[in-house]
């Protein structure tokens, strides 16, 4: 379906996309742009900034641990959003080539998902049974770190994917 018709008739063989309004699909990208940046700082700035600080400057380990808990999991529903809104979008504007770049972004989703949803209330188990010091709570937490991380990597390399086009 052609958004001018005049202009379709005289464009047949015309190398442009006459399906969608360029304005939209300048819109569309610069829209996905800004989603994958926010999302990218979004998981940086709380792995390499905040939750180093909290066990920096707080005096208590197991608040600086609580308040860490409690940021990666706004992270974790923040990720969601951002991923179903990604892949959502691309399908709104029924780009296949889009659709299938954004479903990637239910990746990191995921993986987020099984640390929040698997990983976490096991490490809060053994953390109250044993104490932070265990080792099963370190091999949890770095299960979990080592998710947090591919996360993180998924959406940078969706990130480069997106502002390479």
């Amino acid at each position: 379906m052609c958004w001018r018709p005049a202009a379709c008739v005289t464009m047949k063989s015309s190398r442009f996309d006459t399906s969608k309004p360029p304005i939209t699909m300048a819109r569309g990208r610069l829209a996905r742009r800004l989603v994958l940046a926010v999302w990218l700082g979004v998981l940086l700035s709380i792995s390499v900034l905040v939750t180093p600080l909290l066990f920096l400057r707080l005096a208590d380990r197991h608040l600086a641990g609580e308040l860490a808990g409690q940021l990666f999991t706004a992270v974790f529903w923040m990720s969601g959003a951002f991923g179903v809104a990604l892949t959502l979008g691309a399908w709104r504007h029924r780009d296949a080539s889009t659709a299938a770049e954004h479903g990637r972004a239910l990746v990191p989703v995921g993986l987020l998902a099984i640390s929040e949803w698997l990983v976490r209330p096991a490490l809060d188990t053994v953390r109250a049974a044993a104490g932070a010091d265990s080792g099963s709570f370190r091999m949890l937490h770095a299960a979990s770190t080592v998710l947090y991380a591919a996360a993180t990597l998924a959406v940078l390399v969706l990130a480069v994917r997106e502002f390479r086009r």
